[in-house]
């Protein structure tokens, strides 16, 4: 079955939308939710006040490299996930095909931008309390939401708050794409993405896992 024809204009479009949706979130989360008075709080206990200072001077001197940084490397996840996909679609039809399969990755991205604006509301509104390792371990409907991520295994907590119902929606998202776009039945597309994201999503757990043992 012939791939729908997908625009790079259309791509460009859709991508650029997307950076700037994680522009806008990051930039509120920083000014909205973190302060001098929370780090403060958070690491006294850790460091000195001047370590912190220095630290504090450092981030905000660097703020706009680490958002660059954050967009980057959304780009390069993009990128990646659509070259998995494009390759096990090759794998399952024997054709080639990567602009659907971006633009799929871009579409399916928005999902994991409901997360992190969910922090922002729930932090900001409902429990405006909290301490960096509350905005670190915050996984809404995520299996590290039934449990107290404080007191699990730092290597734990990763693929706890990735198992997530917002994971699945990406996946759905993925085979919803790879369905219009790639024109695959449905099938096919789960088994697109069954076969080719969720083995790669496992081994970038197990690898984020094992250097959190090593560097604990």
């Amino acid at each position: 079955m012939a791939q729908a024809n997908v625009s790079p204009t259309r791509n460009w479009s859709v991508g650029l939308s997307l950076l700037g949706c994680y522009l806008l979130v990051a930039i509120c989360s920083r000014h909205l939710l973190v302060n001098d008075e929370l780090y403060y709080a958070s690491l006294t206990n850790h460091m000195t006040d001047e370590q912190i200072r220095q630290m504090l001077a450092v981030n905000k001197e660097w703020i706009w490299l680490s958002y660059a940084l954050l967009l980057s490397l959304l780009v390069v996840k993009l990128f990646v996930i659509a070259a998995i996909l494009a390759v096990g679609y090759y794998i399952l039809t024997t054709r080639w095909g990567f602009r659907p399969f971006l633009r799929t990755a871009i579409i399916a991205e928005f999902v994991m931008l409901i997360p992190a604006v969910t922090k922002i509301g729930w932090f900001g509104l409902v429990h405006p309390s909290y301490s960096l390792d509350d905005l670190q371990n915050f996984g809404p409907l995520s299996l590290g939401s039934l449990i107290k991520l404080d007191a699990a295994e730092s290597w734990l907590r990763y693929p706890l708050q990735t198992a997530s119902l917002f994971e699945v929606a990406y996946c759905l998202v993925l085979m919803l794409g790879a369905h219009q776009l790639a024109q695959l039945r449905w099938g096919q597309a789960a088994r697109l993405v069954g076969f080719s994201y969720v083995p790669a999503l496992l081994m970038w757990i197990v690898l984020v896992m094992f250097l959190s043992v090593s560097t604990s």
